[in-house]
């Protein structure tokens, strides 16, 4: 398939609408239901050439759409809302609305496309879409009880001190059963469960750690080590200009997922013979402990990518 025979749509999200970019002689704003959905699908498929639609990352409120074309064999991407709302800065676009951003997504999508650069969602994102949901709300209450237990002190009076016990042990009683519904999902999913598995032989990954990257991350094993890195947050970028040479940064990436690989690494830089040993050598050099631990977290996504890529792969112990 050639970039040629694919027709690019923006789609523009809302809460009720969606604004398609120009395509045909259809309307330029649908529901964002199942009817507009059906309607939509009638619409592409009789075009001539291959509909490829882009939608920026809302939230969710994108989510039964991209279900819906994924269903229905259409081509369907979902992108980062910066990098777009930077693409729009640097085509000199003042203006702002619903109409303007679906075609500035189709022309965004396209440039992306040629440049091989654009993903499209697979099957079985509505599954992971799941676990990212159940493992959101364990960080959300394992957070709320980190802050009741934290207005215990200094302690309060009796009522309250009682009061903030009570809602603590409720708030422990709802993660125990939250984490019976992971465990619940895990098993339901025999592939991604076997994943699991295979993650966990890295030693540094636990279970919530092998979850979050199978949830996080549909693409781990299907992009490049480097791509990898890039999609997690971990790819250093270089800021030379002239005689300026300031020091590579890493930025951008999938926050859940960076902040989990960044607790794996440390678990990984006492427990994991080979990355202790990577990363000691690295601080004796004089590098910071911190940058020491970005790479270890470098080579845990680069073992990752390569467990999800080759289930015959078995990572080395020491």
């Amino acid at each position: 398939m050639t970039s040629t025979s694919i027709v690019h749509i923006g789609v523009d999200v809302s809460k009720k609408h969606l604004d398609l970019s120009p395509f045909d002689n259809g309307p330029a704003r649908i529901s964002n239901d199942r009817t507009g959905f059906h309607n939509l699908v009638q619409r592409l498929a009789v075009l001539d050439a291959v509909p490829f639609l882009t939608c920026e990352a809302t939230g969710g409120y994108e989510r039964a759409l991209l279900h819906a074309l994924v269903e229905a064999d259409v081509l369907a991407a979902r992108v980062n809302p910066g990098q777009v709302r930077h693409f729009i800065r640097s085509q000199a676009v003042g203006a702002k609305n619903d109409r303007i951003d679906a075609r500035m997504l189709a022309r965004f999508a396209e440039i992306r496309h040629n440049e091989g650069k654009l993903f499209a969602v697979v099957g079985g994102e509505e599954e992971r879409w799941t676990l990212r949901e159940l493992l959101s709300r364990r960080t959300q209450l394992k957070g709320m009880i980190l802050q009741e237990k934290n207005r215990l002190d200094p302690a309060p009076g009796k009522a309250v001190t009682a009061d903030i016990k009570v809602h603590i042990k409720h708030l422990e009683g709802r993660l125990k059963k939250l984490e019976s519904a992971i465990d619940e999902w895990v098993r339901s999913h025999e592939a991604l469960d076997s994943l699991r598995v295979r993650l966990c032989q890295v030693k540094g990954f636990g279970r919530i750690s092998a979850l979050t990257l199978i949830a996080f991350m549909p693409e781990l094993g299907k992009v490049s080590a480097k791509r990898a890195a890039a999609l997690a947050g971990v790819a250093p970028y270089e800021r030379q200009s002239g005689d300026s040479q300031k020091k590579a940064r890493i930025y951008g990436g999938r926050s859940e997922v960076r902040g989990t690989l960044y607790m794996a690494s440390m678990a990984a830089a006492r427990s994991n013979p080979i990355l202790h040993d990577f990363y000691n050598r690295l601080v004796s050099s004089g590098k910071p402990k911190k940058l020491a631990l970005i790479a270890v977290v470098r080579k845990l996504i680069t073992l990752a990518n390569r467990v999800a890529a080759d289930p015959d792969f078995v990572p080395a112990t020491e």
